[in-house]
């Protein structure tokens, strides 16, 4: 996850009525009149894409189009643990050797030398209701002119809160590059794993300032 950068003073602040938020997925999600996208990979793991574009473009842009200013990328799978932790994770790393990249490198360093679910119950001590599924961030990005202005943490919400449908338990992975998201993250319920990673167990949906069209 990008670190946030103060907005320049050229660009004004995002008119949120002009913002429109796509999220594609790989598999068919209930309820949504959409076709997934075709990919090669595995039945068990779904790839979510979002993308906020600024509907005819922004103060920069004398095309007068529209201008895509920021994007996530995630994979969801269910969280199945039934036969050990140690074979989920094999399991996941398998699905995603293909795609590589971030989210792979998360779930590697994740699970490397830890038992997931005894740190859940430990960090969870009034009583763990396991997820029902495992999101795992591989990236956001928000074009550096409109940084500043809080869209990241607005793309990660509304990409959790999608995911997760209504009222779900997911746990969401992603890594920040630098110490100076904690406090954002922590904002979001976000908590230090290890080695960068953050998680989050999630509760009922909140609520967002723009709404996606899936």
């Amino acid at each position: 996850m990008s670190e946030p950068a103060r907005p320049s003073s050229r660009v004004a602040p995002v008119d949120l009525r002009r913002l429109r938020c796509d999220i594609n997925t790989t598999v068919a999600m209930c309820g949504a009149d959409t076709a997934p996208a075709w990919t090669t990979l595995h039945s068990e793991v779904r790839e979510t894409k979002l993308t906020l574009t600024l509907v005819g473009g922004g103060e920069h842009d004398s095309s007068g189009g529209d201008e895509v200013i920021g994007e996530a990328l995630a994979y969801v799978t269910y969280f199945n643990v039934d036969d050990g932790n140690e074979r989920f994770a094999e399991r996941i790393l398998e699905w995603l050797t293909p795609v590589g990249g971030e989210a792979l490198s998360i779930v590697d360093e994740a699970f490397d030398s830890h038992d997931f679910v005894e740190d859940l119950e430990v960090a969870h001590p009034d009583g763990l209701e396991l997820p029902e599924q495992l999101i795992i961030l591989d990236s956001i990005v928000v074009d550096e002119a409109y940084r500043g202005q809080g869209l990241g943490a607005e793309i990660l919400s509304t990409l959790i809160d999608s995911l997760d449908g209504s009222g779900g338990k997911s746990l969401v992975l992603l890594r920040a590059e630098s110490h100076r998201m904690e406090a954002p993250l922590r904002r979001q319920g976000f908590l230090h794993y290890a080695n960068g990673i953050y998680w989050h167990l999630t509760g009922p949906a909140r609520q967002n300032r723009f709404t996606p069209s899936i």
